[in-house]
Order: C-alpha cells, then structure tokens, then sequence
C-alpha cells in the first residue's frame, strides 16, 4: 500500500520523541514492502524538495514559518494543496496524519483513508499550560502574551482537533490512558474508531559493558564517583523539569554527602526558565542542561548514565525515551502521569512514584542511591524487545487496515 503521512514539523535529521516514532515507523513499513511519502515543512532553503531518506519519500515544502498551531492556516492550507497535488500521481491508500492541524479536511478525497496517529490530545495540553502559568504567578512578557492568545488557541484547537478526529476512519493511539482522554475531552468520537497500539524502540539503544560506560564519562566529563541520572524531555511546562529540579535541592540538603549529576536533554520555550532557575538555586554542579543532542550522542549519553528519570507532570502520552533507556538498560523513575505506569509497572515498579510532586522524586532518588546495587545486572533490553517490536506492530496495524474496509 501506499501511506502518505502528514506531520508539519518532521525534518529529514530531527529530533523529539514524535519525530522518532514517524522515523521508526516508516522505516518499518518500507521494510514490509510498503510505500511511504512524509509530507511536511521547512523554513531552511537547502531541506526543500524531496529527500529520499532510509528508504521513505519525505516531502519538504518550504515555508517562512513551520509552525502548525490552530491559528496558522496559511500552512495547512498549503501542506492540503500539496497532499492534493501529489495524490493524483501516487494514488495515496492511506492518508495518517500525526497533527489535527496539518490539513483541511473538508477538501480532502473520499478515495482515501485517513488512520490518524494520536500522540497526545493537543488541546489538553493548551489547557494545561495555561492553567500551568496562572498558578506559578511568574509572568515574562512571553508568557504574558500566550495567556492572551490561550482561550482563542484552545476553542479552535477543540474544534479543529474534534473535526480531524471525527473525519478520521480509524485513530491509532499508544497508551490506554490517551484513549480515555481523548472519549473524556471527545465523548462524541466512536470509541470503536480506535485502535491501542505501542511505539517499538530503535535497535541501536542497547547497553554497553563497564568499561565502555568508564570510557564514556570520561569522553563526556562526568566524574566516575558520580550517580547520573539522565531525563529526555521538551522544555515545556507538562514535563515536571521544574519539579525535578526542585528535588535535587532537597535531595542535596537531605543527603549532601552524596554526589549526584543530572542532566537534561532536550530543548523548549522554558530553556532560559529553567537555566535561571537552576542558577538562583546553586546547582550548576549537580545539573547541567544539554539542549538538544544528536542522536548519536544521545544513544551514548543513555549509556553512561545509571538511572533515567521522567518528571511528567502531565499528559504523558506514551514516552519513546522510557523504551530508549529501557533497552540501554537503565532502571527508570517515572511519576504515575499518564501512561507513564503502563510501562512502568512491568519493569521496576517500585520506581513509580506516589505523585508527580517534588518530594516524591526526592523519595525515589534517594532510594535508587541507597539501592543501587540492586540495579547493576538488568536484563531489561531484552524484555524491551519483545514486547516492542516494530515487527508485531507492523503486522498488529496492518491486520487493522486488512480488518477496514478499503
């Protein structure tokens, strides 16, 4: 079959756990022997065109500006015209979209299917970082300037986002707790449209021995008496980065003895937030912010460390870099947000914690120093594998397209 897939924001050498999920998924599908064209945008000259990528047809249309929120028509408008163009000489089977906002639907051909791959309820999320921002009472005039726009943001994301999921003939999700979101925010969707899939993990996340993890700390500067722990995250305000920021300064005045490095990769609108915040506390020794790194240095960044953390607050929607650290073999503390317990609860359940709040990553902090012996011999990348392979999802979704009527 031929898949044309529609995500404003995906670049040929991205980066972002929904970039990786489209990459990974595409590059599954050629390997069935399916055709798949991703369509999107770019406001770099030298990325426009069409790149023939790890054997997917990625379509850079370019624009002055990617953004794809419910306000900016002009880019969907744009990404429709083009789908529209090019259906006529590939003759599209399905049509998945991975945004609510990259086209108008209402021009859009009744010969093709649309599956719609939901990560997350976009219009959740602009509730919550609204909600966020009024109760920290900390206003920049950036933030200023999205309480204004917010309410109009929200109202057309709801209508927008119900419109391209009611016109959608099926909608793939990842997580059990996303389908309930989305019948709680949508009631009137069918529930039987959707289908509960899982995200497969990347073979080249896989664990190093010893020495190679002593090589790495060294390469990067850590030092080799300290426990790292990593988190992978947007810089926005559902990923808790502040409350885990917080808990390393109770950390260290609970336990000053023992010394701690973590580092946060990842970028977003509350980088500079966040570099203050870390200053004004004085933990420019225990956490460094990385911004964003390549997928190369990630992989090794996963490998040095002994703990991955996630601090989602809320809105968790599946998290890809649970499975990446998984499979490099780390133990994971995660907050009981979203999905966050569906993957959490079958490997180190005495990891989740009891609430999304400081205090509660304090605890497991704490107790994954004082327990870390018990975390030296994992086998976890193995358990990763089998259940979150790209082949069974493959042939889970497929038996989902064969079940349709095309």
């Amino acid at each position: 079959m031929k898949w044309a897939i529609i995500d404003i924001g995906y670049q040929p050498y991205g980066g972002g756990g929904n970039w990786a999920y489209i990459r990974e998924f595409s590059k599954a599908l050629v390997k069935n022997n399916e055709e798949v064209h991703i369509i999107s945008a770019t406001n770099n000259r030298n990325l426009a065109g069409i790149h023939k990528h790890e054997g997917v047809n990625v379509h850079c249309i370019y624009t002055n500006s990617i953004a794809s929120g419910p306000l900016r028509y002009k880019m969907k408008k744009e990404t429709t015209n083009y789908f529209l163009k090019i259906h006529k000489k590939f003759k599209f089977d399905i049509l998945n979209p991975h945004i609510a906002f990259g086209l108008v639907y209402s021009q859009l051909p009744k010969d093709v299917k649309i599956f719609h791959t939901l990560h997350a309820p976009i219009t959740y999320e602009y509730s919550y970082d609204c909600f966020k921002i009024l109760r920290l009472r900390n206003f920049s005039k950036q933030q200023l300037f999205q309480l204004l726009i917010y309410p109009l943001k929200v109202i057309v994301s709801y209508v927008l986002e119900k419109k391209a999921l009611s016109k959608s003939d099926k909608i793939i999700v990842m997580s059990n707790y996303v389908k309930d979101t989305l019948l709680k925010i949508f009631p009137t969707i069918d529930k039987n449209k959707i289908f509960v899939s899982r995200i497969g993990v990347d073979d080249r996340f896989m664990p190093v021995d010893l020495a190679k993890k002593q090589f790495l700390r060294t390469k990067y500067g850590i030092g080799q008496n300290e426990t790292v722990f990593l988190t992978v995250r947007r810089l926005s305000w559902r990923m808790g980065i502040d409350n885990l920021i917080h808990a390393v300064n109770l950390f260290r005045t609970k336990r000053p003895e023992k010394k701690i490095k973590v580092l946060i990769a990842g970028k977003g609108p509350l980088m500079n937030p966040l570099k203050r915040m870390i200053f004004s506390l004085g933990l420019t020794d225990e956490i460094a912010l990385l911004g964003f790194i390549p997928d190369a240095e990630l992989i090794e960044h996963y490998q040095l460390s002994n703990c991955f953390i996630l601090p989602t607050e809320e809105l968790e929607g599946f998290g890809i870099v649970s499975l990446e650290a998984l499979a490099s073999n780390l133990p994971e503390i995660a907050t009981p947000a979203g999905a966050n317990p569906e993957i959490a609860n079958k490997f180190h359940p005495e990891l989740l914690t009891k609430d999304t709040n400081l205090e509660a990553l304090c605890e497991k902090i704490e107790y994954f120093i004082d327990n870390r012996h018990n975390y030296l011999r994992l086998d976890n990348w193995r358990k990763v594998r089998e259940l979150y392979n790209w082949t069974d999802i493959i042939e889970e979704i497929k038996t989902l397209i064969e079940g349709y009527k095309l």
